[in-house]
């Protein structure tokens, strides 16, 4: 008996220990937290929580009542400014630029990633630093940028940085960026992992010596939004909309681990993170199609169609220049593929089949099972064709193929024998690939998945040869979960 009173008084010594470091870790994360707007009461002002003043000082009437959005996941309320519009604080006692995390929710409203305009997150208009979260306006690129005028040296802005493609950020869906900084370094995160180095974009900065930035002074503010005093319509598109959330402001640099905790505390992601491999199903049908060229409805209404539109890592090019779709469907016998580019092709320079194929704006096609066979398919924009098995050459797969261009892009049918590709059958699942090339003056490669491996051949996904005629109709990859 005394044993069981011994072990349950150990127990629950344990657990108040347990309950303790609980709470002191909440209690840290609480101190910690200086500034919070979310909207929800519908008023631009930092009820919420703030250290300094909450008012918010960019509207003469801070309510919502007319501004009505909805928050992250259908809850509560968020606010939508355009290009013209900003929400600004004061920056005293809600702000600690030595070292801090700034974290707060976007979401695309009007705009894409690729647009050349200039998106602004969080600013901030001190007289000795600045810090800022934007999208660059170059393609794609998003930033997190300090500018410290009195640091030593010649270098006197720092930045990290990500690449993130318009499949990722459809319109109206949501995105956390967390900004973290201290005196030795700073860093990115996006929907709460830390971004990966991408060409010259760079997750991590260290800063070439100590930095001690100074605090924010009386009249100093910050805002989400495009501040007017630093930017205009020549830097922001007027119209472009965003929808902010939960903007959060801590005196320190939230570890990893916190900032993973507390996006999936709202919504779980896999941007930045290693993705399952895309799934596409080549419905079996009883139909055929008429190959003039023409991707008719009516012909390919029962097929699979997927986009082509991710830029691959080993794009130069890091934005999509055509609006590329596949279409596949089989009937147990040949296999059907047609693609449609909005993109006008330079003319093709190679004219005959099994000729170098790649060197022109072209279309590829990978149908691989590992260690047993690789058919490989290059289509250009007058029809010639690239086949190979297991990089013979020589292997012709006798396939048909009729391809039209114009100034709508361009575009193909083609009719690829399966009794040249014996091992492809109903039920199959094997790797497979689609890929869309521009070469005409720097590269930009799109495809339908991309792995981050520089050949097409490594960048293959899963294709199912279905039993059934069930087909479907992708319109963002990076939706699917």
């Amino acid at each position: 008996m005394a044993e069981i009173r011994e072990n349950c008084y150990m127990k629950k010594n344990i657990l108040c220990l347990i309950l303790s470091g609980l709470t002191l870790c909440c209690f840290a994360a609480g101190k910690s937290l200086l500034f919070e707007a979310n909207f929800d009461n519908l008023s631009l002002n930092a009820n919420h929580f703030s250290a300094g003043d909450g008012k918010c000082l960019s509207f003469a009437n801070p309510d919502l009542q007319l501004r009505m959005y909805p928050g992250l996941n259908n809850k509560g309320n968020s606010v939508v400014l355009d290009g013209t519009e900003f929400c600004e604080y004061a920056a005293p006692g809600n702000f600690d630029a030595s070292q801090g995390t700034i974290a707060i929710w976007v979401a695309p409203i009007n705009w894409k990633p690729s647009e050349k305009t200039y998106q602004l997150f969080f600013d901030t208009c001190f007289k000795k630093t600045r810090f800022i979260v934007y999208k660059n306006n170059f393609s794609n690129c998003f930033y997190f940028l300090i500018q410290y005028r009195e640091a030593k040296g010649t270098k006197k802005s720092f930045a990290v940085s990500s690449f993130i493609p318009d499949v990722e950020w459809p319109a109206g869906k949501w995105h956390k960026f967390d900004a973290t900084w201290d005196s030795s370094c700073m860093k990115l995160y996006v929907d709460g992992i830390q971004v990966k180095d991408h060409a010259w974009h760079k997750a991590t900065f260290v800063f070439p010596e100590t930095m001690n930035f100074p605090q924010p002074e009386a009249g100093d503010t910050f805002c989400i939004g495009a501040h007017k005093k630093l930017w205009n319509s020549s830097h922001v598109k007027p119209s472009g909309k965003t929808a902010f959330d939960g903007l959060r402001i801590y005196n320190r640099p939230l570890s990893a681990d916190e900032i993973r905790e507390n996006y999936n505390q709202s919504v779980p992601s896999t941007f930045g993170s290693n993705r399952e491999p895309n799934l596409l199903t080549v419905p079996l049908i009883d139909t055929m199609p008429n190959l003039d060229g023409n991707i008719e409805p009516a012909e390919w209404s029962d097929a699979t169609v997927v986009p082509v539109n991710e830029i691959m890592e080993n794009s130069n090019i890091k934005q999509a220049l055509a609006d590329v779709k596949a279409y596949l469907k089989y009937n147990g016998k040949t296999l059907y593929l047609a693609m449609h580019s909005d993109y006008k092709p330079r003319k093709p320079a190679i004219l005959e089949d099994d000729g170098r194929v790649w060197r022109d704006d072209c279309f590829e096609l990978h149908l691989r099972q590992k260690d047993k066979f690789h058919y490989h398919f290059i289509f250009n924009a007058i029809g010639k064709i690239y086949d190979a098995k297991d990089n013979v050459v020589g292997w012709n797969a006798g396939a048909r193929v009729v391809a039209r261009q114009g100034d709508f892009g361009w575009c193909f049918e083609a009719a690829l024998p399966l009794e040249q590709m014996p091992e492809i059958k109903p039920g199959e699942t094997i790797e497979g690939g689609l890929f869309h090339a521009v070469v005409a003056t720097s590269t930009c490669y799109q495809g339908w998945y991309d792995r981050g491996k520089p050949m097409f051949a490594d960048n293959l996904a899963k294709i199912r040869f279905g039993t059934d005629d069930t087909a479907f109709n992708l319109e963002y990859p990076g939706d699917m979960k």
